[in-house]
């Protein structure tokens, strides 16, 4: 078979050239088109990812917020907790003290004023109906365990027989009052 080309030679370069042409728009088109559906996916992965990230965040904030919410509140529950502790450390069982000074104290004698410091420094001040009853209560004084030293009884006090008003400072043992 014999192939007879009767297009003139111009028109032969047109038609290679429009051919090209053809072929390298339906190549752009294709590229763009690949480019297009990769944009579409990448968008759609980036939304997918923003609302992962944004689900993640909303979860571990409300964590975080509680915490620093409650992190105040936990402090302040230990510091109270301190206090509560130095507050224990430094007790003392004053009604067993008061119990056992009372078993000191005879009947001829009124305890008018009695001070207590921190440190276990005793003042008290007393009236006496009879000197006996003032030589007794020094007597139950002087050998009780609670108190770390003696009181001596000035001798102008001593001198008086009836209602002898007289004051003197104790150390306590703080330890023995538990």
């Amino acid at each position: 078979m014999i192939t007879l080309n009767l297009i003139p030679s111009k028109q032969k370069t047109e038609l290679r050239l429009f051919s090209f042409y053809v072929t390298l728009k339906r190549t752009i088109l294709l590229i763009l088109f690949s480019i297009i559906i990769i944009a579409i996916v990448l968008l759609a992965t980036k939304i997918i990812l923003q609302n992962y990230f944004t689900r993640m965040v909303d979860d571990n904030y409300l964590p975080i917020t509680i915490n620093k919410l409650t992190s105040p509140k936990i402090k302040e529950f230990k510091n109270e907790l301190i206090k509560i502790s130095d507050i224990q450390k430094n007790y003392y069982a004053w009604t067993k003290f008061f119990i056992k000074f009372n078993d000191l104290v005879n009947d001829g004698i009124t305890i008018e004023q009695l001070m207590i410091s921190r440190d276990g420094e005793l003042k008290i001040s007393c009236l006496a109906k009879k000197r006996d009853d003032l030589l007794s209560f020094k007597d139950n004084l002087d050998n009780s365990e609670i108190f770390s030293n003696k009181f001596e009884i000035p001798l102008e006090v001593l001198l008086v027989k009836e209602n002898i008003k007289f004051s003197f400072n104790l150390k306590l043992d703080l330890g023995k009052i538990q």
